[in-house]
C-alpha cells in the first residue's frame, strides 16, 4: 500500500487538484482523502473480484471474504473463512475505520476476537501515518487464518497427507521449541567477506546446478499485484489506473499456491525461449541430444521433489516449440554470423566484427546468442556450422559460399610481444585436463624449470580478470613442504607457444596484463582483448616430475610403511590448505605430485573456486581429458570416483569435508594396489555406489577399513578433518612425541625457562636475518618486489582520501565526535568475544591482538566514562588473518554510534547516515537495506519448528540468500538448492522446510507486505509484538527521511555480531546488468542496536541503568574497490552546528525530523534530541553538554500561524524570528561570519 498523503494534509487538504473518480465508485468521492479511498477500492475489486463487495453510501462499506492465504502451511483441506466488514469514516486514512469480523466456517468466537484485535492494531498503526490500509488488513487476516485449525477438527486430521509420518509431529516440535529458547544465532558473514582476501567455505556455487534451465520464474501472487497497483495508483504524480484496464490484464487470485511456477509475462516467455532453446539446440547439434533429454527429465524430477510445480502440458508444448521453431532461428543466426565473418575477415571491415554485432543486436536484427557466438573462437562456429549445414555444403553448386572461415585468416596487424615467449623456453608438454594445458618451461632469467599452466577463458572483462589474478596471488602466498608453489599469473590474448596452440608461431600473441606480487595490471592492454578471439590465463607453478597416478600404475609391490608415509604427507598438505580456508575441490592422484626429492606435493588447489566452467573456453588444439569426469556443484570438472556426494547432489554450501571424501578414495588406492584398470574400475564402482569393500582386504586391514568408512561417510559432518587425522590416525613418531612433551611442559610448568628459550630462538637476529634474506631473494626472483609495501597498489590514493573525507563529512553533519581507537591491545582474561583475530607475539612472550572491529573499545570507553548520551565516529583499519605467509590483511572501516535516545529513532538516524554515505558513491537503485530484529528471528525459529541444535546450520545456509532481493528470481532459484541441502544433509522434516520456504519467499519484502503477513502468522506474544512494532516504527521514521525504496524486512537474516539482539540491518550493493558486474550482492555495511552488549558489560557498581546504544560499521575498503564515481576534491566543511528544538506541540517530532533533514541536505551540521517529546530544559542541557551554540526552535503556533522559527545563539545571547522559507539562507549567511555581525540580528 505504502502511500503517504502527509504532504496533502499539511498543505491544507483541499487545495490540491482532485482526480477524476472511476465510474464504479464515483458516488462517494468527495475530497482528496475520499479519492484515495476510491482508488484503493478500485484495486481491491480488481484483486478479490467476487470476494469483494462494495456498499455505496456517504460512508462506504467494503465486505471482503477472508480465506487462508495458501495451502503451503501443511494444511491440504483447510476449511476456514470469515467476512471482514470495513466501514471507512470521514478522515480516512488518518482516521481508523470501523472493523467487524463475521465467522463463516471453522472459526471460533475466540479466534475471531483475536483476529479483530490483530487487525485493529494494524489499522491504528497505519492510521497514525495516514496510509491506506485495507489490503494490509486482509493480508494479516489471511496469514492468521492459515494458522487456524478448523473448529471441530483434530490436529492430526489437517496435517498435509503428502508429508511423511514424522511431519505430523511438527506442531509438537513448534510447541516445544517455543517454550525452550535456543542459542542466539549470529555470524556467518564477515563485513569484509567480499574484499578479495576471505576464503570462506564455498558460498559462490552455481545454484542452477540440478535445475532445469527452461523452468520459468514463480508466479507473483495477488499481494504483489496489489502493491504494484498501489505504487502506481496512490502516487499523486502518476496517472490513475482505470478499473476496466485492470480487469483486462491478468487478474491473480490472492490464494495462489506458493510453489506454483508460471511465466510472469509474454515478454519473459519469449526471452526464456530464445535463450534456452538456442542453447538446447546447440547442444543437440553437438551430438548430445539424448543426454540433454535425459538430463531434462532428471531435473524435472528434482524440481518435483522440491515442491515446485510445473504444468506438463505447458512443458511439452514448450519443448515442441523449441524443436519446431527454434532450429530455424538457430540456422538463421548461424548464417548471419557466417556472413559477418566473411565480410570482416579482410578489407576495410577488418577488426570491426565486435562493433557490427553489437549494433545489429541493439536494433534487433541479431540475437544475443548469435552475438555471443560471433565473439567465440572461429573453431566453435565452424564445428557448429559444419554439423548443421553439412548436407548443403556437399550438395550446393556454390561451394565457395559454404567454405568455413579459417582461423589463420584475419587482419595482419602487428601485435605486441608475449611475456610467455619472452621469459620462457618451452621444453615439453606435461599434459592437459579440465583446467587447461600444462607445459614444462625453462625461465630464461634464472635458468630454473617451472610448470606453466595455460587456461583459455571466455570472459574478457577487466573486473573478472582482475579478480582471478587476485585469487592466484592469494594462492601464491601458501608455502608448505607438501603444497605445490604458485608463483605468479598473467593474461595474454591469442594462442602462443609450440605446445597446444591454435595458431602458428608467436605472431598471434598480444600484450599481457601481468600480475605478480606487485599486483599491477594494465587496463589498456586488456581493452585490446575485445579485438582478439581468445584470452589465456598463465600460471607459473613449481615443477614436479611425477604424479601419484603414475606411481599407482607402476605399483610393483605393496609397502605398508610407504603407504602411511605418503598418506601422512598428503594429509599434512591438505591440513595446511584447509587451515587457510581453501577447498581443493579436485583432489585426485593426478593432482598429487612428487618433487625431485620424492616428497608429496598437492597441486591445482583452489582453482575450482574462481575458475567456473562457464569461464573456461575449450582450446580446440587440446580437448579436455574427460574420461571418467563429472560436473561438481560448482560447475567444475572433477573425477567421478573422487567426487563427494554433496557436490553431486548440488548442495549450495560445500566445506572442506568434500576434500576428505576424495582423500578417502586416494587412501584406499594407497592400501589396495590394482592389477588392471578394469579391476580398479569395478572395485571403485562398488565402493562408490554401494559402499562395498573387498572382504579379503577388510579382513587384512580392518583398522584402515574403519578409517575409510569414516572418510567416505555420506554426511560431511561425520568425516574427520585433516587436523584430526594428524592427531589421531597415524602411528606415533619419536620426533612428534618429543615435541609434544616440550609443548606440554611449556603449558603446565611454572618454570619459564623452556618458554624463554623458544622465544629467544624465534627472535634470534641471525635466524631472522637469514630468513629475511631468503624471502628477499625469492621475492626478487619471483616478482621483483616485497608484498608488504603494496597493500593498495591497485587503488588510487586520491580515491581512498575522497571516500574518507565524504564519510567524515556525513558523520560530522550528524554532530558525531571523533574518538581514535588504539589498533591493538594485550590479550587478557577479560576477552569478550572469541574471534579469528590476528595475534602477534612480542619479544617478551606477550600476545597482542589487532583490532577485528571498532566497537568494543568504544563501549569500554562509554562504560568507564558513564556516558548517557554521545555520538562518535571512527575511521580506522581493522585486521584479518592473511592467507599463507603474508602480513595481516588491513581493511578500512568507518563506524558511527549513538548512545542514548529512543530505540527506533536512533536506529533510523544510523541508517540515514549509512545510506547517505553509500549513495554518494553508488546509485540508489543498487543499494538495498535489509532489516530484522533479534526477537523476530527467535519467533521465526519457533514458528517454523527448527530445533535448537539445527539453527546454526540452517541460518548458515539461509545467509546465502542475504544479499538477494526478496521476491527476486535469484532468491527463488537460490532457495531451490538450499532446500535440497536442508532436506538431504540436516534431514529436516518437509513441513519445517515448507514453513522456511514460506518465510523466505513470502514473509520477506517491503514493510507494507511483510509486516502484516508476519503479524497474522506469528503468535501474538509480547516479544514478537514489540519486535514488529519497533520495525514498523523504524520504517515510519525512515519514510520521514525519504528512505523507502529498496528497504526490506528480511526475518531470516541472522546478525553478524552476537550483540545485535534487537533491531539490526545489513546494506548490500546489488548487481546490475553491465558485463563484468557483481554476480551477487556485496556487503557494504552492518549495524544495529547493541543494548545487550552494554547491559552485559555494565558494572554492577554503577547505580544508573545503561543507556540504549546503536551503531553502524561501513566497509569503506569495499566501497573503494567497487565505487564507480569520478573522484573529486571534497568541499570545505561548515564549522558550526545547529540543534533543532521544539517548544510545546507534543514534541513536534515530524517537524523536527523534516527540518533537520533539510539542513543536512544543505550541508549544515545539525541534530535534534532523539526523543519524541523532550522538554525545552532537556534540549538546552543537551546543547550545553555537546557544546552546541546555535538553536533553531520550532513552536506549534510559529509553524501553523506565522510560518516562522526562532534562531537563538546561546553564547552571543541573541535571538531572531526567521521565516521558515529563508531559514537555510539565514543560517548560511550567519555561519559565514560566525554570527558576529550585529546586523543579522536586526
Amino acid at each position: 500500500m505504502g502511500h503517504n498523503s502527509k504532504k496533502k494534509k499539511r498543505g491544507g487538504g483541499g487545495s490540491g487538484k482532485k482526480k477524476k473518480a472511476s465510474k464504479d465508485h464515483g458516488a462517494y468521492v468527495g475530497d482528496d482523502d475520499n479519492e484515495l479511498l476510491s482508488e484503493e477500492i478500485t484495486a481491491l475489486c480488481a484483486i478479490f473480484q467476487d470476494d469483494c463487495k462494495i456498499v455505496s453510501g456517504s460512508q462506504p462499506q467494503i465486505i471482503i471474504k477472508l480465506r487462508p492465504h495458501s495451502k503451503d502451511m501443511g494444511y491440504e483441506d483447510l476449511d476456514v473463512s470469515a467476512l471482514l466488514l470495513v466501514r471507512c469514516l470521514p478522515g480516512y486514512p488518518y482516521k481508523c475505520p470501523k472493523l467487524q469480523i463475521t465467522p463463516e466456517k471453522g472459526l471460533s468466537k475466540s479466534d475471531a476476537d483475536k483476529l479483530l484485535s490483530l487487525i485493529n492494531d494494524q489499522a491504528n498503526s497505519n492510521a497514525r501515518e495516514g496510509r491506506v490500509m485495507i489490503f494490509n488488513l486482509v493480508e494479516a487476516a489471511q496469514e492468521f487464518l492459515s494458522e487456524i485449525v478448523p473448529a471441530g477438527q483434530s490436529q492430526g486430521s489437517v496435517i498435509c497427507s503428502t508429508t511423511d509420518s514424522s511431519a505430523q509431529l511438527i506442531q509438537n516440535d513448534i510447541a516445544i521449541s517455543s517454550k525452550k529458547k535456543g542459542p542466539f544465532v549470529y555470524g556467518f558473514i564477515d563485513l569484509f567477506s567480499g574484499s578479495g582476501q576471505s576464503w570462506n567455505w564455498s558460498f559462490g556455487v552455481d545454484e542452477t546446478n540440478g535445475i532445469n534451465s527452461t523452468v520459468p520464474l514463480p508466479k507473483v501472487d495477488g499481494s504483489k499485484l496489489m502493491h504494484e497497483i498501489q505504487e502506481k495508483k496512490l502516487d499523486k504524480q502518476a496517472e490513475p489506473i482505470k478499473l476496466q484496464d485492470i480487469k483486462q490484464g491478468p487478474v491473480l487470485s490472492p490464494n495462489v499456491k506458493l510453489e506454483t511456477l508460471e511465466e510472469e509475462s509474454e515478454d519473459s516467455k519469449k526471452s526464456i525461449y530464445s535463450m534456452d532453446s538456442s542453447r538446447f539446440l546447440l547442444e543437440e547439434m553437438e551430438g548430445n541430444g539424448g543426454e540433454t533429454e535425459k538430463e531434462n527429465s532428471v531435473l524435472e524430477e528434482d524440481s518435483t521433489e522440491d515442491d515446485w510445480e510445473f504444468g506438463s502440458q505447458q512443458s511439452e508444448s514448450f519443448t515442441s516449440l523449441a524443436h519446431d521453431q527454434g532450429s530455424q532461428h538457430v540456422k538463421r543466426d548461424l548464417i548471419m554470423v557466417h556472413l559477418l565473418h566473411l565480410a570482416c575477415t579482410k578489407g576495410p571491415l577488418a577488426d570491426s566484427l565486435p562493433q557490427i554485432t553489437t549494433e545489429l543486436q541493439n536494433i534487433g536484427i541479431l540475437s544475443e546468442w548469435a552475438k555471443d557466438l560471433a565473439s567465440k573462437p572461429i573453431s566453435l562456429l565452424n564445428r557448429t556450422f559444419n554439423h548443421v549445414f553439412r548436407q548443403h555444403m556437399v550438395s550446393s553448386r556454390i561451394s565457395q559460399f559454404w567454405e568455413l572461415t579459417s582461423e589463420l585468416e584475419g587482419p595482419s596487424t602487428s601485435l605486441p610481444s608475449s611475456r610467455y615467449l619472452n621469459d620462457f623456453e618451452e621444453l615439453q608438454s606435461l599434459g592437459h585436463g579440465g583446467f587447461g594445458h600444462v607445459v614444462l618451461c625453462k625461465n630464461k632469467l634464472d635458468g630454473r624449470q617451472y610448470a606453466v599452466k595455460k587456461i583459455r577463458l571466455k570472459d574478457k572483462s577487466l573486473p573478472v580478470n582482475d579478480r582471478i589474478l587476485r585469487e592466484v596471488a592469494t594462492l601464491s602466498r601458501l608455502q608448505h613442504q607438501h603444497v605445490v608453489r604458485y608463483y605468479q599469473a598473467w593474461f595474454e590474448t591469442g594462442g602462443v607457444g609450440a605446445h597446444g596452440d591454435t595458431t602458428i608461431g608467436g605472431s598471434r600473441t598480444a600484450a599481457s596484463s601481468t600480475f605478480s606480487f606487485k599486483g599491477t595490471s594494465s587496463a589498456d592492454d586488456l581493452g585490446n582483448e575485445n579485438k582478439l578471439e581468445s584470452t589465456y590465463l598463465y600460471i607459473q607453478m613449481e615443477y614436479c616430475p611425477r604424479t601419484l597416478r603414475q606411481v599407482f600404475e607402476s605399483y610393483s609391490h605393496f609397502d605398508k610403511e610407504l603407504a602411511w608415509h605418503l598418506f601422512r604427507q598428503i594429509v599434512e598438505g591438505l591440513a595446511h590448505i584447509h587451515g587457510q580456508r581453501i577447498i581443493h575441490r579436485d583432489l585426485t592422484p593426478n593432482n598429487i605430485f612428487f618433487d625431485a626429492r620424492n616428497d608429496i606435493k598437492i597441486g591445482d588447489f583452489g582453482l575450482a573456486k574462481f575458475l567456473k566452467l562457464e569461464q573456461l573456453d575449450q582450446d580446440p588444439g587440446f580437448p579436455a581429458d574427460t574420461t571418467g569426469v563429472s560436473l561438481d556443484g560448482t560447475g567444475q570438472v572433477g573425477t567421478y570416483f573422487y567426487t563427494a556426494p554433496e557436490i553431486e547432489q548440488g548442495w549450495p554450501k560445500i566445506d572442506e569435508k568434500a576434500d576428505m571424501y576424495s582423500l578417502g578414495i586416494v587412501f584406499f588406492e594407497l592400501w589396495h594396489p590394482f592389477g588392471t584398470a578394469m579391476e580398479r574400475h569395478l572395485v571403485l564402482s562398488d565402493l562408490k555406489q554401494k559402499g562395498e569393500l573387498p572382504s579379503a582386504w577388510v579382513a587384512e586391514f580392518s583398522e584402515q577399513a574403519s578409517l575409510l568408512r569414516r572418510l567416505m561417510s555420506p554426511s560431511p559432518s561425520d568425516r574427520p578433518s585433516a587436523t584430526e587425522l594428524i592427531q589421531h590416525a597415524f602411528p606415533p613418531r619419536m620426533e612428534s612425541e618429543l615435541l609434544d612433551n616440550i609443548l606440554r611442559t611449556m603449558q603446565t610448568s611454572e618454570d619459564r625457562s623452556i618458554y624463554d628459550k623458544v622465544l629467544n630462538a624465534i627472535f634470534d637476529e641471525e635466524i631472522l636475518s637469514l630468513k629475511d634474506q631468503q624471502h628477499h631473494e625469492g621475492s626478487l626472483r619471483l616478482a621483483g618486489s616485497d608484498t608488504s609495501a603494496i597493500q593498495y597498489a591497485d587503488l588510487d590514493t586520491e580515491a581512498r582520501d575522497y571516500v574518507v573525507e565524504i564519510t567524515r563529512e556525513v558523520f560530522r553533519q550528524h554532530c558525531a565526535k571523533h574518538l581514535e581507537v588504539i589498533p591493538m591491545r594485550l590479550l587478557d582474561d577479560c576477552q569478550q568475544f572469541i574471534r579469528n583475530t590476528v595475534k602477534l607475539l612480542t619479544h617478551g612472550g606477550d600476545m597482542l591482538e589487532l583490532l577485528h572491529e571498532l566497537r568494543l573499545p568504544f563501549v569500554n570507553w562509554v562504560i568507564s566514562n558513564q556516558k548517557s548520551t554521545f555520538k562518535r565516529y571512527e575511521i580506522s583499519c581493522v585486521y584479518r588473518r592473511p592467507i599463507g605467509h603474508a602480513p595481516p590483511s588491513r581493511y578500512l572501516q568507518g563506524d558511527f554510534d549513538i548512545i542514548g535516545g529512543a530505540s527506533a529513532l536512533t536506529e533510523a538516524e544510523v541508517i540515514k547516515v549509512t545510506r547517505d554515505i553509500v549513495t554518494r558513491f553508488f546509485h540508489l537503485e543498487f543499494c538495498d537495506i535489509h532489516l530484522n530484529h533479534g526477537d523476530l528471528l527467535e519467533a521465526i525459529w519457533s514458528w517454523v519448528g527448527v530445533k535448537a541444535d539445527h539453527r546454526q546450520k540452517v541460518a548458515e545456509l539461509l545467509s546465502m540468500m542475504g544479499s538477494l532481493r526478496p521476491q527476486s528470481s535469484e532468491r527463488k532459484s537460490k532457495w531451490v538448492v538450499i532446500r535440497r541441502q536442508l532436506l538431504q544433509e540436516l534431514k529436516l522434516q518437509e513441513a519445517v522446510v515448507n514453513r522456511l520456504q514460506t518465510v523466505g519467499l513470502r514473509f520477506c519484502g517491503g514493510a507494507d507486505q511483510a509486516l502484516p503477513r508476519l503479524r497474522g502468522a506469528l503468535p501474538n506474544d509480547k516479544p514478537t509484538r514489540m519486535a514488529l512494532d519497533e520495525l514498523s516504527d523504524l520504517c515510519s521514521y525512515l519514510r520521514a527521511w525519504r528512505i523507502e525504496k529498496h528497504v526490506y524486512i528480511d526475518p531470516l537474516i541472522p546478525p553478524t555480531e552476537s550483540y545485535h539482539r534487537d533491531l539490526f540491518f545489513q546494506v548490500y550493493l546489488v548487481k546490475d546488468s553491465n558485463p563484468g558486474s557483481l554476480t551477487e550482492g556485496v556487503l557494504l555495511a552492518i549495524g544495529g542496536r547493541y543494548d545487550y552488549l552494554l547491559h552485559h558489560m555494565w558494572s554492577l557498581e554503577n547505580k544508573s541503568n545503561p543507556p540504549g546504544s546503536v551503531g553502524t560499521s561501513l566497509a569503506l575498503e569495499t566501497i573503494i574497490q567497487h565505487s564507480p564515481v569520478d573522484f573529486r576534491p571534497i568541499r570545505n566543511e561548515v564549522s558550526n552546528s545547529v540543534l533543532v528544538c521544539s517548544k510545546g506541540g507534543g514534541g513536534l517530532l515530524a517537524e523536527r525530523m523534516e527540518l533537520v533533514n533539510e539542513l543536512w541536505e544543505e550541508n549544515i551540521k545539525a541534530e535534534f534530541l532523539p526523543t519524541p517529546d523532550p522538554s525545552l530544559t532537556e534540549q538546552y542541557e543537551y546543547a550545553n553538554e555537546h557544546e552546541i551554540k546555535c538553536l533553531v526552535i520550532i513552536t506549534d503556533t510559529g509553524v501553523s500561524q506565522k510560518g516562522s522559527v526562532k534562531v537563538r545563539h546561546l553564547e552571543l545571547k541573541k535571538e531572531k524570528e526567521v521565516e521558515r522559507e529563508i531559514l537555510v539562507r539565514f543560517l548560511q549567511d550567519a555561519m559565514a561570519i560566525q554570527f558576529k555581525n550585529p546586523s543579522i540580528w536586526n
